[in-house]
């Protein structure tokens, strides 16, 4: 998924006159490629300059807030060019962040929660054995569930309780460790399979970075020529 977006571009002027110039384009883009691009698909010029968003194949990390038609294209291209520099890893964060917390309503605040995909409360299974391989040769947090793996996780956190259960061979066996990490679920904390987010630590200033700041870090500095920025 890193760094690309790809979307169908349409043209309001050239619609509402009968015709259908909708053409598909990959970003990132240079901004004067993606100029090149509007003109040769007839999708702006001096009589036809609104530009619209006709269709997305997929939006990035399964939001859909801020993927509509009237979405910026220059934010999308910004959006994308960032998405390249994001590990595996925080691609799986920002994706369950989106999913079991906040859908963001624009771009803006994606990218937000994507610069601070490090201070999001979201953590990895770190309980004794769960990066270890059965004897399949799979990972033990992979094989159980996401239930179990918070189970195994607040149980290594829970001292009393677990020196109780050490000290009790049947109590251990008798323990369900899968019920166990759905009643921390029930505190405000949801299990995902490599790792957990607790809903009761704030999440991420969604207007803490604007877009002169991700223009900086992420955009390709000052166009030649002000149109090359796309409409």
């Amino acid at each position: 998924m890193s760094g690309t977006i790809s979307v169908c571009i349409g043209n309001y002027g050239y619609y509402n006159e009968g015709e259908l110039h909708d053409a598909w384009i990959e970003l990132p883009k240079e901004p004067a490629e993606i100029k090149a691009f509007l003109e040769e698909h007839r999708l702006y010029d001096e009589l036809h300059e609104e530009i619209y968003i006709s269709d997305y194949d997929g939006t990035p990390f399964g939001c859909t807030a801020a993927f509509v038609e009237w979405t910026s294209l220059d934010e999308l291209n910004l959006l994308a060019s960032q998405m390249e520099y994001m590990s595996a890893d925080a691609e799986e964060k920002v994706e369950a962040w989106c999913d079991h917390v906040d859908d963001p309503s624009t771009i803006l605040e994606l990218m937000n929660i994507i610069e601070q995909v490090d201070d999001l409360p979201i953590y990895g299974y770190d309980f004794d054995f769960a990066w270890q391989k059965d004897r399949w040769g799979q990972l033990w947090v992979d094989r159980q569930s996401p239930e179990e793996n918070l189970g195994w996780q607040f149980l290594q956190y829970n001292d009393e309780l677990s020196r109780a259960l050490d000290n009790d061979g049947d109590a251990m066996s008798a323990f369900d460790v899968k019920r166990y990490g759905e009643m921390i679920e029930s505190r405000g904390v949801t299990a995902c399979q490599r790792f957990y987010i607790d809903h009761n630590v704030d999440g991420p200033d969604l207007s803490w970075y604007d877009l002169d700041d991700f223009e900086s870090k992420y955009g390709w500095g000052e166009a030649d020529d002000e149109d090359d920025r796309a409409a």
